[in-house]
């Protein structure tokens, strides 16, 4: 008999069923015949199920035959929608779909939704090109692809109408329709002129942004900038866009730069009221001892300056002592010279907008004319018209600057510190001449002289054109080696420099005189071979228009120029040996003729001519050592 337990899990075969105890067997059957009727429930479930389960769909196979049915007629009739309020409502999200494309839409991007869009307005509304046109201004419409509306990808793709099975029930009408978007309305005249007007308000929105961009806080140089780029792309690209007119929006947008470009330049050189504001505010905080102190160059504190770094500082505070600027007045000069940088820089970008070509056509299709005209407009009268805002802005300046601080000098002449004052002003008007900006109109500019002496008051010092002259000539002879310059290299030179400086000084005064104006002359140095063992410096005299100077002016600077012509004589008179005597003789006679020609100008008299001479040869007396082998 077995030992094992009779189990329905390990027992397959009656024999070995019957192995075991009776009591074992008819427990045995009770378990099967249960575990069989469970099984027996299952089953009938699980077909009763599946059964149901099959009359369900058969149940919906009936359904969708109907559907299909109703949805086969409503497409044979055409029939897009549910009814009328269904339709106008999905009209109206399709335009603001359509809305929100056109707005989100770039320029220059995602053309093709434009397109669509615009297509989906016109089926949406049964509207004609015109119609298009007018409601979206410069949108430009037509289909993209002239095919079928179910060949389309996008609509292929939408998987909500699932056309790769209900495509087979469409009919003809819908499986072939395509859109078609009037445009019979729309002529050629009318296409014209609505293009033209959308062109004209384009221009004017493209200026008026252009203005607003502009005004910007940009600087003067930014501008120019600016201006060259947005040009340069409108003379490339501009004749490509249809209805715009290239030369009229390319003269709108130099308007709108010059207009700016006018502005900034008033501006900064409007600035130079700064200048008489320091000395006003100096004036009226006057303290006496301390506005007024000059550091001595012999003071102790020269000792502990700085000597780093070539010794700047120092070489500064020499100069500043030198010539008595102290905080008070170096303040101004800075203010000055800060100025003067600004409107050096509107000349040099005034310089290269006239060096600018605008003459390169890279697609050869202008001719020779247009070319010459934009050249002409942007290269030549932009820059002209800036230069004659400039000078006359300048001059206005000087001259507001000049009545200010006559008004200063008259306020303060019965203040105790009137002399002192007086000192400050003329240290001022001294550092302003010297530095003038390098513009004709300003040469007239005099809001101080050199100082004069005596009654009638005359010039005691040479121009500053004539020191750097004299200046000049010393340090190329110095360049060009001491062992060059013997007594004959040396007289030699001065014969030929005494000729050459009366015949261009001549040449300018009678030209002058002949258009009753009296020029300026700036004497720079050049360097010259007189022989093969001589090396020399000529004397350029180089005009510089005055403006209509009044007849004292005139006369002033004529006396100022005979002062000059004096100093020359003594630099340019040489050595010569007369039985064992040093005598110091004018060997060239040249300079002399020009100071005769200059005194029957201004009809000085003796007494005065003597004067002048005398300060002449006091001065070159003085500063003589200052020019080495001239003496």
């Amino acid at each position: 008999m077995a030992s094992t337990t009779l189990s329905t899990t390990t027992c397959f075969t009656s024999s070995e069923a019957f192995k075991h105890p009776l009591p074992q067997i008819r427990q045995f059957h009770r378990d099967l015949t249960t575990e069989l009727d469970e099984k027996n429930a299952r089953l009938r479930t699980l077909v009763g199920g599946s059964y149901r389960q099959l009359l369900g769909t058969a149940e919906q196979i009936l359904q969708m035959r109907k559907d299909i049915r109703e949805v086969e007629e409503k497409l044979g009739k055409g029939v897009c929608g549910g009814g009328k309020e269904e339709e106008g409502g999905l009209t109206k999200r399709l335009l603001r779909a359509v809305e929100k494309t056109l707005v989100s839409t770039k320029d220059g991007e995602d053309r093709e939704d434009l397109v669509q869009a615009l297509c989906a307005y016109s089926l949406a509304t049964s509207s004609g090109a015109k119609d298009v046109l007018r409601h979206f201004l410069n949108r430009s419409i037509g289909c993209a692809e002239n095919e079928t509306l179910l060949k389309d990808e996008s609509i292929r793709d939408l998987e909500g109408l699932r056309l790769d099975v209900c495509e087979r029930w469409f009919g003809d009408e819908i499986l072939y329709f395509t859109p078609y978007v009037r445009h019979d309305d729309l002529e050629g005249s009318l296409a014209v002129d609505t293009l033209r007007g959308w062109a004209k308000k384009a221009s004017e929105v493209l200026l008026e942004g252009f203005t607003k961009t502009l005004q910007g806080g940009l600087d003067f140089k930014v501008v120019v900038e600016l201006r060259t780029k947005i040009l340069e792309v409108w003379i490339r690209d501009g004749g490509k866009a249809r209805g715009f007119d290239p030369s009229i929006l390319r003269d709108g947008l130099r308007g709108v730069v010059n207009k700016r470009l006018v502005e900034l330049l008033e501006t900064r050189v409007g600035k130079l009221h700064l200048v008489g504001t320091e000395i006003e505010s100096t004036l009226a905080t006057w303290d006496k001892g301390i506005t007024d102190h000059h550091a001595s160059l012999w003071d102790e504190d020269m000792m502990a300056t700085e000597l780093s770094n070539g010794g700047n500082i120092f070489k500064q505070d020499i100069i500043a002592r030198t010539f008595g600027r102290n905080d008070t007045v170096s303040r101004v000069v800075n203010s000055f010279q800060t100025w003067r940088h600004l409107i050096e820089e509107i000349g040099t970008v005034i310089d290269e907008l006239k060096k600018q070509r605008w003459d390169d056509d890279l697609e050869d299709i202008e001719d020779d004319e247009s070319l010459d005209s934009r050249q002409n407009l942007l290269s030549k009268e932009d820059p002209q018209m800036l230069q004659g805002h400039l000078d006359s802005s300048l001059e206005k300046a000087f001259q507001e600057l000049h009545t200010k601080i006559t008004t200063f000098v008259e306020q303060y002449k019965d203040s105790e510190h009137s002399g002192k004052i007086s000192m400050y002003i003329l240290r001022i008007l001294r550092d302003i001449r010297a530095e003038l900006p390098s513009n004709p109109s300003l040469q007239k500019f005099v809001a101080g002289r050199a100082l004069w002496e005596g009654t009638p008051e005359l010039p005691v010092q040479p121009s500053p054109a004539t020191f750097k002259f004299l200046r000049g000539l010393s340090t190329s002879m110095a360049d060009a080696g001491a062992d060059l310059w013997s007594p004959v290299a040396i007289k030699t030179l001065k014969v030929h420099l005494d000729s050459q400086v009366k015949e261009k000084w001549s040449k300018v005064l009678q030209e002058k005189t002949a258009s009753n104006e009296i020029t300026a002359s700036s004497i720079d140095t050049s360097d010259a071979q007189n022989s093969a063992e001589t090396e020399e410096s000529e004397k350029e005299v180089h005009s510089k228009v005055d403006g209509e100077l009044d007849e004292e002016k005139q006369k002033d600077l004529l006396k100022q120029y005979l002062f000059d012509i004096f100093v020359l004589q003594q630099a340019l008179a040489s050595q010569s040996k007369q039985s064992g005597d040093m005598e110091k003789g004018i060997t060239g006679m040249k300079l002399k003729d020009l100071s005769e020609e200059i005194e029957v100008k201004i009809k000085l008299e003796m007494q005065e001519r003597k004067r002048v001479g005398s300060a002449a040869k006091e001065y070159w007396k003085r500063t003589g050592l200052l020019f080495g082998f001239l003496v």
